[in-house]
């Protein structure tokens, strides 16, 4: 009987860990599919919430470094993000609307 708990118990885990795998590339998948537009709104809201570094907000959007970059320049050029250096560290806030 406990090895077949434990003969469960691993297959329940790698079935948790295959929709993890889907889940992110689910998320990946919509925010690339979004318009520029949308995908400003998106690192708006982030904004927003308080995640400022690249790094973060590359992890929580999904997307690629390269096009979080040319969405915040975007955003800059509108001027509603504006880059805050902290000694090496970069932080994008949010100005003002």
């Amino acid at each position: 009987m406990e090895r077949e708990l434990e003969s469960l118990s691993k297959l329940v885990m790698a079935v948790y860990d295959k929709l993890k795998d889907l889940e992110a590339y689910s998320e990946y998948s919509t925010v690339e599919k979004l318009e520029s537009k949308d995908k400003e709104i998106l690192v708006l809201d982030y904004l927003r919430q308080g995640y400022t570094s690249p790094s973060e907000l590359v992890s929580h959007l999904k997307m690629g470094n390269k096009k979080l970059y040319e969405i915040l320049k975007r955003l800059e050029a509108k001027e509603k993000v504006r880059k805050l250096r902290k000694g090496k560290k970069v932080h994008d806030v949010l100005l003002e609307e």
